[in-house]
């Protein structure tokens, strides 16, 4: 969405002496203008236009060092919800699991819809913990923030599921990789 679209200036405050050189790498690439020291401003050199920012890759969970407790291969949307919901019972709070579970649903029938079969579901647990990776093998969507406005902000609804799993609450990324596209979703 263009920036004229909302004409609004806030400010995003950073310690450059304290925020980790990625985080600060981020601010500089997502942020039109920097304030200086002094507390003037200028444009920022390292401005990326969001139609080709290019996020860092989200740091590993460390619950996929683990041997997955299912893994589900070509499940339908109805499968994926029985499996969380069946292994979270317990688990996870009961705020909880049906976030997970309307997340992981809506991130199968994404896979099935807009990406390239095999669709491989892998679901990790620990306690009062649960991590799922839905993964397919084409490229994701084509716009990096995907999912970040309102669906109905653009033409054809298109980014509805990826916007709904993002108010879900989760700790969700988007992964793009050599060999496909990952919508990962931690709980708990």
């Amino acid at each position: 969405m263009p920036r004229r679209a909302f004409p609004i200036w806030s400010r995003c405050l950073y310690d450059a002496g304290t925020a980790a050189p990625r985080v600060l790498d981020i601010a500089q690439r997502t942020h039109p203008r920097v304030v200086l020291p002094s507390g003037l401003y200028q444009p920022s050199r390292r401005y990326q236009d969001p139609a080709v920012f290019e996020p860092l890759p989200p740091d590993p969970d460390p619950l996929e060092r683990l041997v997955p407790a299912l893994v589900l291969a070509d499940p339908s949307a109805f499968q994926a919800r029985q499996a969380v919901t069946s292994i979270g019972y317990g688990r996870l709070a009961d705020a909880i699991l049906p976030d997970l579970v309307i997340g992981v649903s809506e991130a199968v029938s994404n896979a099935w819809r807009h990406g390239r079969p095999p669709v491989m579901v892998r679901i990790w647990t620990a306690s009062g913990r649960m991590l799922v990776r839905v993964h397919d093998t084409g490229p994701g969507p084509g716009n990096p923030l995907a999912g970040l406005a309102p669906a109905w902000a653009g033409p054809g609804l298109h980014g509805a599921g990826l916007w709904l799993i993002r108010m879900l609450g989760l700790d969700a990324a988007l992964i793009r990789s050599r060999d496909g596209f990952t919508v990962r979703l931690a709980a708990g």
